[in-house]
């Protein structure tokens, strides 16, 4: 990562440059102390260079690059003399300030999720499996009669591992209970022609059964929905990403289209996902019947 040795010998920079600074040193203190943050978590990702890096993380630290050499021309401004009187005599500076803090937080942000994301990536297939455990356990549940809220007890572990997959899980499972008690009214064309974000993300977990006819919903429906969610887990990626609604429902339904899992996927959890996803009801698991396998599997895993 080629950011890396830059972000932090600017950040080198901007400390000394505030010791320097012959006005709104506190200002410039407050910026310094977001810095120091950032280069403990740009140090972070540093020691651990040795695995490739998503392309998200490198866009996250580029931006970083660019916004901390902002602010060091920023202070530099108050380190000298000339500048110093102008400066002050303009309550613009305040602005400034406050829009670069307001960067900085972000930047932090926005690097903390790309590096949570790139952790999650390096979770073992062993973690991924037990996730799939964790969350089939959940299904289950909710098959039996078990409140959805009731039901995510057994997806906190989830939540601390990737908190992305955490929330997929809970919003599939509402999804889910929305779909039982046929709250969802739609019509086969009004699907292809889906244009809102959401209604396209919901689309992502729908069945082709239920591309086709919305209130065909059914058991089965709900484990294909749940099979996206183990793709999701083992990819780290979104279903459909980039697809509207029209194109998923020609991939899923037309094309019977699978989106295609990581070459070093496990070959028996591949088995499971690609069976949750079968374009054929009847070729699809029941919960409890997906929660034996898994927990089989996650057994071989440990095992080795």
């Amino acid at each position: 990562m080629d950011f890396i040795e830059p972000i932090l010998s600017v950040a080198s920079e901007i400390y000394a440059l505030v010791e320097k600074v012959k006005a709104n040193r506190k200002r410039c203190h407050r910026v310094s102390d977001r810095v120091k943050a950032l280069e403990e978590l740009v140090r972070s990702i540093r020691q651990r260079e040795m695995f490739q890096s998503s392309d998200e993380l490198e866009k996250s630290l580029k931006e970083l690059s660019i916004t901390l050499k902002s602010a060091e021309q920023l202070i530099k401004k108050y380190t000298l003399a000339n500048w110093v009187e102008r400066i002050l005599n303009s309550s613009s500076h305040e602005d400034e300030f406050k829009s670069m803090n307001e960067r900085l937080s972000d930047a932090f942000q926005v690097l903390s999720g790309a590096l949570q994301v790139e952790q999650g990536n390096m979770l073992s297939w062993t973690k991924k499996a037990c996730m799939c455990l964790d969350a089939a356990q959940g299904l289950y549940r909710s098959s039996q009669g078990t409140e959805v809220s009731a039901c995510w007890d057994c997806f906190q572990p989830i939540e601390c591992w990737y908190l992305g997959v955490g929330r997929t899980i809970n919003k599939v499972l509402m999804f889910f209970s929305q779909l039982g008690g046929l709250e969802l009214v739609e019509t086969e064309m009004s699907l292809k022609k889906s244009t809102n974000h959401k209604e396209t993300r919901s689309l992502c977990y729908s069945s082709p059964q239920m591309l086709s006819d919305i209130s065909h919903y059914s058991k089965e429906c709900e484990m294909y929905s749940f099979g996206i969610v183990m793709w999701e887990v083992a990819t780290r990626k979104r279903p459909f990403e980039g697809c509207s609604g029209e194109e998923i429902y020609k991939k899923v339904y037309e094309e019977r289209y699978q989106e295609p899992l990581p070459d070093d996927c496990p070959e028996p959890l591949g088995h499971l996902i690609n069976a949750c996803r079968a374009y054929d009801n009847f070729q699809r698991p029941s919960a409890g019947v997906l929660v034996d396998k898994l927990r089989t599997l996650v057994a071989q895993l440990e095992e080795r």
